[in-house]
């Protein structure tokens, strides 16, 4: 029974939400697709829900909507477009991880690969390594801060950890099984616990350099 219902979902969503080329934002009291390009349809990708994967891929990395520090929450060709406002353009670390734990669960790695190194590398250049709440959708030499953001904030703390499983291709199903495929200056050392165990996990680039069990 709720299978089907979840079938039937599925079908009114894509029939409903899709634009041509990108899915809408909301439905207005009419049923009439809001058609605004936002970060919101990446989720999709994490939930499965989607019947247009590829062409979400293809226009969440167009040049409107990445700024080369991660994913705008708001397309840069919106008429609402502030790279410095909360939900209209500024790039949300949680956000941007949850992308990426739904481009890793498709198969498309390299997309997941280049938005943990972008955001990664923002890290680099803020206060203290820490990811803030969101930061500036600008293409700019470094990333900008935005004034009122958060920081720290606990939600933009957990995506390094979204972000890491999926580029150790993480899965914790019958059995716990690493795949990785991290950005060139990246190492991972990681002490992971699944069904009672603990596990010692280390990884460059392609390569599990260590995978074993610990007593803890």
């Amino acid at each position: 029974m709720l299978k089907k219902e979840a079938e039937e979902l599925k079908k009114r969503f894509n029939k409903d939400f899709w634009c041509d080329g990108f899915y809408a934002l909301a439905l207005d009291g009419d049923n009439v697709p809001s058609k605004v390009v936002s970060s919101n349809m990446g989720h999709l990708l994490f939930t499965g829900i989607a019947e247009h994967q590829r062409e979400i891929v293809e226009r969440l990395f167009d040049e409107d909507m990445f700024s080369g520090w991660g994913i705008r929450t708001l397309s840069s060709k919106e008429r609402a477009y502030n790279p410095f406002s909360y939900h209209n353009g500024s790039i949300w670390p949680h956000d941007n991880a949850i992308i990426a734990l739904g481009l890793a669960s498709i198969g498309e790695r390299e997309k997941a690969k280049m938005l943990a190194e972008a955001i990664f590398n923002a890290a680099k250049f803020l206060p203290n390594y820490q990811l803030p709440e969101l930061f500036s959708g600008l293409e700019s030499e470094y990333p900008l801060l935005c004034p009122r953001a958060n920081v720290p904030q606990a939600w933009s703390a957990a995506s390094v950890f979204a972000f890491l499983t999926a580029v150790l291709g993480l899965k914790a199903e019958k059995e716990l099984t690493v795949s990785p495929l991290l950005p060139e200056n990246l190492e991972v050392s990681a002490l992971v616990r699944f069904r009672g165990k603990a596990y010692l996990i280390e990884s460059k680039k392609e390569e599990v350099t260590r995978f074993e069990e610990r007593d803890i």
